[in-house]
């Protein structure tokens, strides 16, 4: 799990890109956006399926975000993009309250937009409250005391389930957290299909992955992550999994293990007492109890569903609802969009009784990860007693303060801080390998990189960039902001990566002097390492494709099916190109390729409706819809584009791409070049389309070493329903996947 203090910076983020002036001026403008909150005026109280008239006045306002609130950081949108009449006074929008929202307390959030000015957040949210029929009003309450639970020892039964699979660069990375219910001695866990199961965007697939076990031992301490588990079945459809816990030699010895029973009939009636218990994200490390009752049942999507107001939120999926004798009655799921909410539901037990009974003596799956996550648990534990930290490669140390804590989340990366101190300081270690020996003229483009991909670029500036030497290592110091908020880290190339220290002094610099004298400690031993770049590839996936690179590129095998290969310029550090591939839809599947040229254009039209508000906009500057790539492949479609301000008319980047058709997929190939320079990209371009004379659209027999693993966590450039390479990563809801992955996705 990423710590608190790191959700927190990535969370800064999230506020300025919604909240801040586009232009990044302090003045007030005449033109700037003001809005203000008419009704719900507070204290109304509505049921389930009623309307809601939310009312608001405006100046300066063109479209507007709608949400609610049923916690301080609880925030579900209704409306997002919402276009609103600027010459009005006054907006309007009727909200009808979903049924799967339980009674409670609710504010109302409005975010007003004036396009290339800025945006204002209400500052008065309207509250509201919800009270459903049928429901008995017992607030749901928290359990902290054994004593309490229907069965004293049900805790122990309730582990938390830790995904991981291997990312972009083949490390061992977590990728989801969610919850389980021991079912028997032996260890059978009942949880969700969609807590254990990386699915491939590109064709669907499942991929490998592996699942580190944590169970409780005491109800107030953080659950012994030293078990594993291996799938003994899943069904997406009934999103439900069976795992088996297997002990880590060394590290645990249980045998049989504290269970809980399932209530096959269905006894479960409106008004029943019942507990909820689960590892939610607001809930911590340690696992989260609340009791409540029953406020309803619904019949969905094949199965009988347990409504709850015993709290069930992000993380809780695959945990347990108890009746008042301790049996489960339901496993909470947030598999469905319209089930979703801060009040829960429950899968009714009674629904998968049948499935679990042909299912749980099944033989449990090879897990070819197993040995991988073995090692890597160890490594963990051995940590939390260490304060010195080595990487074998990047041949990388630092030691940290002994009253600062290690979090080693994934192989690549590390964070360091204090636990007990959620104002306190922090650092982060991130390792970005790369296909040729990095320097120090790396460093800045590959911050621009990172920015490109997650189409946030532009919300940057580079305020201060100083070179560095800490224990002998040569790097930079880098800061940049976003809208006045600082942020800063050191950078080092180490072999084929640059290792990135991102860093925070904590409120008001309060650990300044701490994390000085960590990252002091910082050090590499490259010495005896050895590296040699590779210039050709092939992807014996679908679809198949091989190329060899010039001499002034290397090519990195990339572990994803969507995007197999990137290839860096190693003298234009700003140029590099990604060789992706994307499924053919029932949008585009009858189109020729002047009917493809003319849907991209439209994409790009609606994409700059949305980014025009970040003072951005694509132009297609050069189009063929039937390019010739080389002899076999000469009907390619070809666009060259560019990225720049509205304001100022600067390039912010450009890219030329090609789109190359088959019956089920496409291949794009899609050079990206992060400066305005027109002669150094005329340069790239030509020795791109040099490369390109030896695509083929079939395998070469090389050896990449490269599984088809796709890479979620670290939010690489993907193309889903249709191709439009060249300006989607900038489009804004790539930076809603970030922020999913980074404070939801990960916590299932």
């Amino acid at each position: 799990m990423y710590t608190t203090k790191i959700c927190r910076y990535v969370f800064l983020l999230f506020v300025f890109f919604f909240t801040a002036n586009i232009n990044s001026t302090s003045a007030t403008s005449s033109e700037d956006p003001v809005l203000d909150l008419i009704s719900p005026n507070g204290g109304e109280v509505y049921a389930v399926g009623d309307e809601v008239n939310i009312t608001w006045t405006q100046t300066n306002i063109d479209t507007v975000a709608i949400g609610y609130k049923s916690c301080d950081s609880c925030l579900d949108w209704i409306e997002f993009n919402l276009p609103v009449d600027i010459n009005n006074t006054t907006g309007s929008y009727k909200w009808t309250i979903p049924e799967h929202l339980s009674a409670g307390n609710y504010k109302i959030n409005i975010t007003g937009y004036h396009t290339n000015i800025g945006s204002v957040s209400d500052k008065s949210l309207a509250d509201f409250i919800i009270n459903t029929s049928g429901h008995l009003n017992i607030p749901s309450v928290s359990i902290t005391d054994p004593s309490e639970l229907p069965k004293e020892d049900a805790y122990k039964a309730i582990v938390k389930i830790k995904t991981f699979f291997l990312d972009r660069y083949y490390n061992l990375s977590l990728n989801s957290e969610g919850s389980g219910i021991i079912i028997s001695p032996e260890g059978l866990i009942l949880s969700n299909y969609h807590v254990i199961t990386l699915e491939e965007e590109l064709d669907s697939s499942i991929r490998d992955a592996v699942y580190q076990i944590c169970i409780p031992e005491n109800i107030s301490d953080e659950p012994n992550c030293a078990y594993t588990a291996k799938v003994v079945a899943r069904d997406k459809a009934l999103d439900m999994a069976i795992l088996k816990i297997e002990n880590i030699t060394g590290l645990s010895t249980l045998r049989n293990f504290s269970y809980l029973d399932l209530d096959r009939f269905n006894t479960a009636q409106v008004g029943d007492e019942v507990v909820a218990l689960g590892y939610p994200v607001i809930g911590g490390e340690t696992i989260t109890i609340t009791k409540g009752v029953v406020s309803g049942e619904v019949d969905k999507y094949g199965q009988q569903w347990i409504k709850t107001d015993a709290v069930t939120s992000f993380g809780s999926s695959g945990g347990a609802a108890l009746n008042a004798v301790g049996k489960v009655i339901g496993i909470t799921s947030q598999a469905h969009s319209d089930l979703l909410g801060t009040l829960g539901y429950a899968i009714n037990i009674s629904s998968i009784g049948d499935w679990f009974d042909r299912n749980k003596n099944n033989v449990p799956q090879t897990n070819t990860l197993l040995s991988h996550l073995v090692a890597f648990t160890k490594e963990q534990k051995n940590l939390k007693s260490a304060n010195i930290f080595v990487k074998s490669y990047p041949p990388v140390s630092i030691t940290k303060m002994t009253d600062w804590d290690f979090d080693y989340y994934s192989e690549g990366r590390l964070s360091i801080d204090k636990k007990s101190d959620d104002d306190g300081g922090f650092i982060e270690l991130e390792f970005v390998r790369y296909p040729y020996l990095t320097g120090l003229n790396d460093i800045v483009q590959e911050l621009k990189r990172q920015y490109a991909e997650l189409g946030i670029l532009s919300m940057f500036s580079f305020v201060d960039e100083k070179s560095v030497t800490i224990n002998g290592i040569s790097g930079k110091k880098i800061v940049t902001s976003v809208s006045g908020e600082i942020f800063y880290a050191y950078i080092f190339p180490v072999k084929n990566y640059l290792v990135i220290i991102n860093y925070d002094y904590g409120e008001n610099d309060k650990d300044k002097e701490a994390v000085d004298r960590v990252i002091n400690t910082f050090k590499i031993d490259a010495s005896t390492i050895a590296f040699n770049e590779e210039r050709q590839f092939s992807n014996s996936n679908s679809p198949k494709f091989s190329f060899l690179a010039g001499q002034n590129w290397a090519v990195m095998a990339n572990n994803s099916k969507s995007v197999p290969a990137y290839v860096f310029h190693k003298d234009s550090k700003g140029a590099f190109v990604t060789f992706q591939a994307a499924r053919v839809t029932e949008d585009t599947k009858n189109m020729n390729n002047d009917d493809f040229l003319d849907y991209t254009k439209q994409q790009v039209a609606e994409i700059n409706k949305i980014i025009i508000r970040l003072d951005l906009k694509c132009e297609i500057v050069k189009s063929n819809a039937y390019y010739k790539i080389n002899n076999e492949i000469n009907n390619a479609i070809m666009v060259e584009s560019v990225f720049r301000s509205v304001s100022s008319g600067k390039i912010i980047s450009q890219s030329i791409s090609y789109t190359i058709k088959s019956e089920e997929q496409y291949l794009v190939v899609d050079l990206n070049f992060l400066s305005d320079n027109q002669t150094e990209f005329n340069t790239v371009k030509s020795e791109l389309n040099s490369m390109l004379q030896s695509l083929s659209l079939g395998a070469m027999p090389l050896n990449t070493g490269a599984p088809s693993i796709n890479d979620v966590v670290d939010n690489e450039l993907r193309l889903t329903d249709y191709v439009v390479n060249f300006c989607y990563r900038f489009k804004i809801a790539a930076v809603f996947g970030m922020l999913i992955l980074i404070t939801e996705g990960v916590m299932k």
